[in-house]
């Protein structure tokens, strides 16, 4: 049936002939829908001259418009007015290799193409006589690349218009996890030291106090996955480990001078020096986590990035001792690079799972892929009044953020290194009505964009690895997030995320230096297995997170008392040396806190509702106790008490306000083992 629409509908499906404005492709959700973008197109030329290329593109008769400046990139843009196949008639010179439409997808604004290769990764149970009938029906060739991963394969076809078709009849042939065009995305970067008194974002999240405790440790290592890292930069002497070219495996992962003003290729070398620059050598900048290692990986050059390479890059890393993944690019949403972001962050780190972290992006719209991941650190930017920068991407992706600056008219430098010398985005030259840069040219105050924000993140998370290299991804995430100073809403929120990260309150949690009695003073993130030593308030305005697979032992009597926030989520609460403890008492709490998927045993009141609002409890273990739960008072907005396991506690849910019309409303019981009741007894 699937073989006979697709014959009846082939011309509908094959993206580059140049016929049809609209198609799709497949993520693991579904459909994705495409758009050709009118009069532009990408030409990808053989092995000639810059020269003859700007010969053939001006004298075609075609008003074809490009950058000068691009003629030595891979795949060159260029916009026409001429019709399509006009324009496709240019492939029959001898010196254009493809000539394909520009797009973007239903997901992004992120401009993309693709020529006449695949990437494909087979279901496990998939014999290699079915793959072989695969290629051997559709005629493909395997192009050799060591890292895509178990079962996965680039192959090259041999006419690039049935491309999309290709690779939409092998995803519905249900043999494989997915298969994607080898989608080309562009225009992907998100872009006693001597300046360090102007580095204003480190004081901002408190970094010199995260020092006092941990300056990063050598056996921690960043990989920055970028255009390159200058390897012979001063101020990464000695930070850099063997690295990967996945353009041009066994190549140099420095990045690459080739074009007209050299400034499209300084990006990964910033970044690098933001999460770990070398510190207190006199010279240059502060890095975050400075003692860390830099593993540079080059995986574009000419702000173009290929879904396979991205790949290459990502399992490359996490199969040669990276901790931490910082992306401070974009692309076009791919399946293949959504996956090897989960192998990395399932599997690196030998199991405990790699920390990765993304830039937001600056497009002021939803966070750019990959950061849509539920395990990537999506990292927007802020200003030094904590206020978020207007370009900075927000939406239900965004984690936290972090300080950087702009450029745009001189508006807020922010400090980073550049490529030695001319090269870089310090040339000492700058464009007409540009703000000029430091007299220092291997350095730059003009790095920008959430780029510059997420290796702040990346060098955040090396500090907390070097406390305790045994947290699992999850843990890092939590304490980064849950550490933050809350911004805009209170807690989590579309624009800032958990808020602005806090360096020194982050490295505090890691190293476990808990509120184990009294109020607290900032927010926290417990983690691990805690015992407190006496009664624990968080006062209104606080947060207190309770991180997945944590154990909080309280003594005998004592509570957990939430005037603030309490987000508890899989984690345990139980009585400390068999005695038994209070219970958590929300008392005139009106935030949005929620105890999800937990245990509580062994106390007197469990959960105790007193005067709350705005408190969800769902999906509880609740037992052992004398009461279940105990609604002492009214309460308001928006709650619920859903699908909690309530059992073999002396009374099952205990309502002092029986009769209170609210309590109706805001905090009810569905699916529950008990009902409300003046007096429930044991049964």
């Amino acid at each position: 049936m699937i073989r006979f629409f697709m014959f009846l509908c082939i011309g509908f499906f094959s993206l580059n002939s140049f016929s049809y404005s609209e198609n799709y492709y497949y993520m693991q959700e579904g459909k994705v829908i495409i758009n050709e973008l009118p009069g532009k197109f990408v030409v990808q030329f053989n092995n000639v001259s810059n020269s003859d290329k700007e010969e053939l593109l001006t004298n075609s008769n075609l008003n074809i418009k490009f950058n000068k400046s691009h003629l030595s990139r891979r795949y060159i843009q260029i916009e026409s007015s001429a019709s399509n196949n006009e324009v496709k008639a240019l492939s029959t010179s001898a010196a254009i290799k493809t000539i394909s439409k520009l797009y973007v997808s239903e997901l992004s604004n992120v401009e993309f193409t693709y020529v006449n290769r695949l990437l494909v990764r087979f279901k496990k149970d998939i014999s290699q006589g079915q793959i072989q009938s695969i290629i051997s029906t559709y005629d493909l060739k395997i192009i050799e690349r060591k890292w895509l991963g178990e079962n996965t394969f680039l192959f090259e076809n041999s006419n690039l218009e049935n491309t999309l078709f290709i690779a939409n009849e092998i995803f519905e042939s249900g043999l494989v996890e997915y298969s994607n065009p080898d989608f080309i995305s562009f225009n992907v970067s998100e872009t006693n030291d001597a300046y360090y008194s102007s580095q204003w974002n480190l004081p901002k999240i408190l970094a010199n106090s995260a020092w006092t405790i941990t300056t990063g440790s050598s056996q921690i290592n960043i990989a920055i996955l970028d255009n390159g890292v200058q390897s012979n930069h001063p101020d990464l002497t000695n930070k850099l480990i063997t690295g990967y070219n996945a353009l041009e495996p066994g190549q140099s992962t420095n990045p690459t001078i080739d074009d007209d003003n050299g400034t499209d290729d300084y990006h990964g070398t910033a970044c690098a020096g933001v999460a770990a620059a070398a510190t207190n050598n006199g010279i240059g900048i502060a890095g975050i986590g400075y003692n860390s290692k830099i593993i540079p990986i080059k995986l574009y050059y000419d702000d173009q990035i290929t879904a396979s390479d991205a790949v290459e890059a990502i399992n490359w890393a996490y199969n040669h001792d990276a901790d931490v993944l910082n992306l401070s690019w974009t692309m076009g949403n791919s399946q293949p690079v959504l996956n090897a972001i989960t192998d990395a962050v399932n599997d690196g780190r030998d199991g405990k799972g790699c920390v990765v972290v993304k830039s937001a992006g600056n497009t002021h719209g939803e966070v750019t892929f990959p950061g849509q991941h539920p395990k990537v650190l999506a990292v927007g930017a802020t200003n030094e009044n904590d206020n978020r920068w207007s370009y900075s991407c927000y939406g239900n992706g965004l984690d936290v953020m972090a300080p950087s600056g702009w450029a745009y008219n001189g508006t807020k430098p922010f400090y980073s290194i550049d490529i030695k010398g001319h090269d870089g985005l310090n040339d000492d030259d700058p464009p007409t009505g540009s703000p000029t840069d430091l007299a220092d040219t291997d350095y730059t105050k003009w790095f920008d964009g959430t780029s510059a924000a997420a290796p702040q993140v990346a060098g955040l998370a090396a500090l907390i690895l070097s406390i305790d290299n045994s947290l699992t991804e999850e843990q890092v995430r939590y304490i980064i997030c849950h550490t933050a100073d809350d911004k805009g809403s209170e807690g989590w929120d579309s624009y800032y995320g958990w808020g602005r990260i806090n360096a020194y309150l982050a490295v505090k949690s890691a190293d476990k230096q808990f509120t184990l009695s009294g109020s607290l003073q900032n927010n926290e993130c417990w983690w691990g297995s805690i015992t407190l030593t006496d009664n624990v308030t968080v006062p209104d305005g606080k947060i207190l997170t309770v991180a997945p697979g944590a154990v909080i032992s309280i003594p005998n009597g004592k509570k957990i008392q939430v005037n603030g926030m309490l987000i508890a989520n899989n984690a345990t609460f139980q009585p400390a040396s068999g005695a038994t403890w209070y219970g958590i008492q929300f008392y005139n709490c009106s935030s949005n806190s929620e105890v999800i998927g937990c245990e509580i045993t062994g106390s007197t009141y469990g959960l105790d509702m007193y005067y709350y609002s705005n408190v969800k409890l769902h999906n509880n273990d609740i037992s052992l106790n004398t009461y279940g739960m105990v609604f002492s008072s009214y309460s308001d907005g928006n709650g619920g008490v859903l699908r909690n396991d309530i059992e073999s506690n002396d009374y099952g849910v205990f309502c002092v306000n029986y009769s209170d019309p609210c309590l109706y409303e805001t905090a009810f019981i569905d699916n529950d083992r008990v009902c409300f009741s003046y007096y429930v007894p044991k049964s």
